[in-house]
């Protein structure tokens, strides 16, 4: 796969979380990602949006330790299929991308890394 081939695959994969809605998660409740995922994905989203609208220093210091303890709940919730990984994965990404840019590199993200591992066991 080309350099080429393979970033625009990856913007279409994170332009596809972007057009999902947080609050329920429905595009990815089509795609039968199983329930304990999905409720793992609404908790590190939730818990990402506090941190990121966080209003001062302060506020966003608070909200790093909820975040990131849901960051690592998402990353360590079993993946039943293909689908819920790639749902997972392409969520972490996003949040990823969205705090150090598309071009970041993600294998630096400890959590992401071990949704990975996990999955392949």
């Amino acid at each position: 796969m080309s350099a080429k081939t393979h970033d625009a695959t990856r913007r279409a994969v994170i332009a596809g979380l972007a057009a999902a809605p947080v609050a329920g998660l429905p595009a990815l409740a089509d795609a039968a990602v199983s329930t304990p995922l999905i409720e793992a994905m609404q908790r590190q989203a939730s818990a990402w949006a506090d941190w990121m609208n966080a209003g001062d220093d302060f506020a966003m210091d608070a909200a790093n330790g909820p975040a990131d303890s849901a960051l690592w709940e998402l990353a360590e919730t079993p993946c039943a299929t293909d689908a819920d990984f790639f749902a997972k994965i392409r969520q972490m990404l996003a949040c990823h991308d969205s705090l150090h840019g598309e071009d970041a590199d993600a294998t630096e993200c400890p959590a992401i890394l071990a949704a990975i591992r996990l999955h392949l066991g």
